[in-house]
């Protein structure tokens, strides 16, 4: 009878045992998440960062391989491991300090879809490629490996279809990565052709003079003019860094500036050493001997020829 019972009861024991498995594997994956159940940051995530009242900082970024993403405010942080809500507590904490009153900020999975765009010419994976939406230009160009070295990041240029015809837009992706300008940047819709041009010759920096490699030069981020010296080879043994000669345009009229590298290396002044520009011109000039330049050289003189007769005699 007894069996009969557990038998004729059979659907309901087996209801039971699947709503008891069912509550252990809930069980499990609840365990399996950290306290809260927090959802845990992983490269590759797309995440969708929504600041309440700010269009300008809702953005939807890429965590990469590294753990960083592409929000002006934590780029620097790796975010992997960090849970939805220390993310969201980091960005309005930095933004309040920037907008002078806490914002609302939320994080969570962007949606799935993508759309298409076409990056050519001075990246290193140029082409057609799928890119979540929403993503802002230097997010895409991370997709596609990044610029080249050569890349003229002043001039991006970004065509795009509409219903009146082809828009163009320039964009100095330079000037953000150095000053964080947020109007530098722009958000690519479906269909956007983005266009890397290389740095033409009048944009490179020319270095003349007393240097190992006189020539033409694409300037690096944030290069200074002495950076600019030693990537022509550094001065020659006839040059000098106290007296190099900086020629730029500012305001429309052509500035020399004489510079005294020198100088500033021995007293330690490094933040005097000036940014260079594109169009800029470098001439390092010619050591000139003074009297005690001679006197010093003299004495070398001096000394070797009587440690050369000292050792004669030996």
């Amino acid at each position: 009878m007894g069996y009969d019972m557990v038998k004729a009861n059979r659907p309901a024991s087996k209801a039971f045992a699947a709503l008891l498995a069912c509550l252990c594997f809930v069980g499990l994956s609840v365990a399996a998440e950290p306290p809260g159940g927090e959802r845990i940051i992983k490269a590759g995530d797309v995440l969708q960062v929504t600041v309440i009242g700010y269009a300008e900082f809702t953005k939807t970024v890429i965590v990469s391989p590294e753990g960083r993403i592409y929000y002006p405010v934590v780029s620097d942080r790796n975010v992997i491991g960090w849970t939805f809500s220390e993310l969201e507590n980091q960005i309005t904490q930095q933004l309040a300090t920037m907008l002078r009153a806490a914002p609302y900020v939320f994080v969570d999975y962007a949606q799935t879809y993508t759309i298409r765009i076409n990056i050519l010419g001075q990246v290193r994976k140029p082409g057609v490629t799928e890119v979540p939406n929403g993503i802002d230009l230097q997010g895409a160009l991370w997709i596609a490996g990044g610029p080249e070295s050569s890349a003229d990041l002043g001039d991006i240029q970004v065509q795009r279809r509409g219903p009146e015809g082809t828009e163009e837009i320039s964009v100095d992706l330079e000037r953000f990565l150095f000053e964080g300008r947020l109007q530098d940047i722009v958000q690519l819709k479906d269909g956007d052709l983005v266009i890397v041009r290389g740095a033409p010759d009048a944009d490179k920096v020319k270095v003349f003079g007393e240097v190992n490699r006189s020539g033409s030069y694409v300037v690096p981020f944030g290069a200074t003019v002495l950076d600019m010296i030693y990537l022509a080879g550094g001065p020659t043994t006839a040059g000098t860094l106290s007296d190099v000669r900086w020629i730029r345009r500012e305001g429309g009229r052509v500035v020399e500036q004489k510079l005294d590298f020198a100088s500033m290396l021995r007293a330690g002044r490094t933040d005097e050493i000036p940014r260079v520009g594109r169009g800029d011109v470098i001439i390092v000039q010619k050591r000139i001997l003074t009297f005690s330049g001679v006197i010093a050289t003299l004495s070398l003189a001096i000394q070797a020829l009587t440690l050369y007769f000292l050792i004669q005699r030996l």
